[in-house]
């Protein structure tokens, strides 16, 4: 009697690593495999505000600001300056940040609303008891403010209502005690002719002439800001410019500049009135 011999079809295995190739699940690329650490690496955003590691990152420490604005700037662009005292902090209930946001955020980096007694006020109509509005965990979220602490605030607004005060991270804020050379700059500053109605904002220009470009300025990479007291008359004409800071290369070509702008005349019980107010003029090569 003999066995039967049984033979295995040639096409067999191939249709066998065909099943298991069909079956098989794709591979991801290596990038995604890497440890869930190296996920937590700095945004180009966060780069951008200096982070000191990776750590300190979702931790909210960070390095000093290197955007921090020149103080000419920083004055001028504040809806208020003033030096104070920290009478209250409260936490706000809505979300207040300028900065990248990491996933310790909500612990690391809360809003708060911060209640001074001013001492005195440089810039804004302010009165003795004023509030702000910024974020805890230091630059760039916001401020770390401590009660019972004297300090020297450059606040901003951020609606065109004006109606809420707001001390960025990356601003000039600072202890009272370390802001001699920001107050010996304000205390400088021309003061304005009590006989002039002085208007903050608000005005619409008719004619704006951009400012010719030193080639020696430009030529150097010098740029930046220039700010100019100007005094418009009852016609909306500029009749006086008056530089009060900037870069020296730049002055005299903003001044003859703003000297040519031509304003809507401002009126007060339906009276064109002389006005004075603070105008810029942006040199950026």
């Amino acid at each position: 009697m003999h066995k039967a011999r049984y033979s295995v079809p040639p096409l067999l295995p191939l249709i066998l690593l065909f099943i298991l190739a069909c079956t098989a699940q794709p591979s991801e690329p290596a990038s995604l495999h890497s440890p869930p650490e190296s996920r937590l690496a700095p945004t180009p955003l966060e780069q951008s505000w200096e982070y000191k590691s990776r750590d300190a990152g979702r931790t909210g420490g960070i390095s000093a600001c290197s955007n921090v604005p020149p103080l000419c700037e920083e004055y001028w662009t504040s809806r208020a300056v003033f030096t104070g005292r920290v009478v209250n902090i409260s936490p706000v209930a809505r979300h207040f940040t300028r900065g990248p946001h990491t996933r310790d955020d909500s612990k690391a980096h809360q809003p708060v609303r911060v209640r001074f007694f001013v001492t005195k006020a440089y810039r804004g109509r302010l009165k003795s008891d004023v509030t702000v509005e910024t974020s805890t965990g230091g630059p760039p979220w916001g401020y770390d403010f401590n009660k019972g602490q004297t300090y020297l605030v450059y606040a901003k607004t951020t609606s065109k209502e004006y109606t809420t005060l707001t001390v960025e991270g990356c601003s000039r804020t600072k202890l009272a005690a370390d802001g001699e050379e920001d107050l010996k700059f304000i205390g400088g500053l021309p003061k304005p002719n009590p006989d002039i109605l002085e208007v903050e904002g608000g005005l619409r220009a008719v004619s704006k002439p951009p400012p010719s470009y030193p080639r020696e300025a430009r030529d150097a990479g010098i740029s930046g800001s220039v700010f100019v007291r100007v005094i418009i008359d009852e016609t909306g004409k500029v009749i006086s410019a008056q530089a009060l800071c900037g870069p020296t290369e730049l002055v005299a070509a903003a001044e003859k500049a703003i000297s040519n702008w031509q304003f809507v005349p401002t009126r007060i019980s339906g009276r064109p009135v002389k006005i004075s107010t603070i105008v810029s003029s942006n040199f950026a090569p």
